[in-house]
């Protein structure tokens, strides 16, 4: 939830926007870091702003619009004329959104901003985003309005063939860069929404799996630390997924895949924690599972991740948290208290020692045997029973 601050607020965060753009002065910011992590998408419309001031309005029924045209190289502003008659659009925020500009570009409406999805807060105004996209069964008729959008991709190139055909952003106000800022983040989180289907299973079988999530999925989307996945059974001999060598010691075959790239887009240059840069490097539950002991290495940027037995038996997510805790432990040489079962423990400490631990060979010891002990003894932990009637009747994962 924003935090309690009366006049504007950060466009990257929810606290006070005590610094603007030294250029536009369209946009407020609380901090440089804040200013420095939104740039990249700033610089998209920082300069052509200034060239849209009120000196620059032709009619005082104009408003100050964005265009995402799906051939130029990059959105821009643009003065929408004043609201016509008859408005089609159902809303206090009236006209100037269903304006002929828009329709003449053969556009709907696609959606109505209220709020921000990323930083879970109202927006002062409404803004709208009108969209040519065209439902599959139509889109052969009309392919003109279903073309990757290159000033989209020019924010991110995953969402360039997602954002099909041009789109027109606007409202009853003026919009501003702070505005486009809005509507990057819903773009991005419409994005996302459809980046984590791909992991949804195409057919009736499947097997359950669990999703554990990384910083973003938790604090920008709401989803919990580890939830129960349903994955299809192709998954487990797909040659993209990781096979965890955790898993190989312990006696309990595992495999991985990552979100999609654009999975991780709601988040892309947000800050998480003081040495955090991009919250997708934060999942060390994940990162237990593939990154450590992967041959050949890989890049250590874990993300969020599906992991599921290789045997075709459920994993639960009290075994999933098992085996986490195990490492955990196993890595830091103690017990970990948790005074929240499906927290993160100590991810400071967590994080310099897996940072040391990622070209140890030796996984601290980790066995079947050891295990398989250290299992009998967790169960009985107050956090573990708690985990425990989440999934009434669920035992040892060697007896699944």
């Amino acid at each position: 939830m924003p935090d309690q601050h009366e006049g504007p607020l950060c466009a990257m965060c929810n606290k006070a926007g005590v610094k603007t753009c030294s250029r536009c002065h369209g946009i407020r910011y609380c901090s440089t870091d804040c200013q420095q992590d939104d740039w990249a998408v700033h610089k998209l419309v920082c300069k052509q702003f200034t060239k849209f001031g009120d000196d620059q309005r032709r009619s005082p029924t104009q408003v100050r619009a964005i265009f995402f045209p799906d051939t130029a190289k990059r959105p821009r502003f643009t003065w929408l004329g004043g609201p016509p008659s008859g408005a089609e659009i159902n809303s206090p925020a009236s006209s100037a959104a269903s304006g002929g500009g828009a329709r003449l570009l053969g556009m709907n409406l696609d959606s109505v901003l209220d709020n921000n999805p990323v930083l879970h807060r109202p927006l002062e105004s409404e803004i709208f985003i009108m969209s040519g996209r065209q439902p599959p069964g139509l889109r052969h008729m009309l392919p003109a309005q279903n073309r990757p959008n290159k000033s989209v991709g020019a924010i991110d190139p995953e969402m360039e063939s997602f954002w099909t055909g041009s789109l027109f952003a606007c409202g009853d106000h003026d919009l501003t860069p702070a505005d486009f800022r809005h509507i990057v983040d819903y773009l991005r989180m419409e994005c996302y929404r459809e980046a984590i289907l791909v992991l949804a299973p195409s057919s009736d079988e499947t097997v359950q799996g669990v999703r554990l999530n990384c910083a973003g999925d938790t604090k920008i989307c709401l989803r919990p630390h580890s939830e129960v996945f349903h994955v299809g059974i192709s998954m487990l001999d797909d040659p993209n997924t990781l096979s965890s060598t955790i898993g190989q010691r312990i006696g309990i075959p595992l495999v991985a895949k990552g979100v999609p790239k654009a999975g991780g887009l709601p988040w892309h240059d947000r800050r998480f924690g003081p040495r955090v840069t991009d919250a997708s490097d934060w999942n060390w539950h994940g990162c237990l599972f593939t990154r450590f002991e992967m041959r050949p290495r890989v890049e250590f940027t874990p993300r969020s991740f599906v992991v599921a037995r290789v045997d075709r038996k459920p994993l639960y997510r009290m075994h999933a948290h098992a085996i986490v805790m195990y490492c955990y432990e196993r890595m830091l040489g103690r017990q970990i208290v948790y005074e929240d079962p499906l927290g993160d423990p100590e991810l400071e400490e967590i994080a310099e020692g897996a940072r040391s631990a990622v070209n140890d060979d030796g996984i601290w010891g980790v066995s079947e045997d050891d295990f398989r002990q250290w299992y009998s003894t967790w169960a009985e932990r107050p956090y573990a029973r708690a985990l425990m009637e989440r999934e009434p009747g669920v035992g040892s994962p060697y007896d699944v």
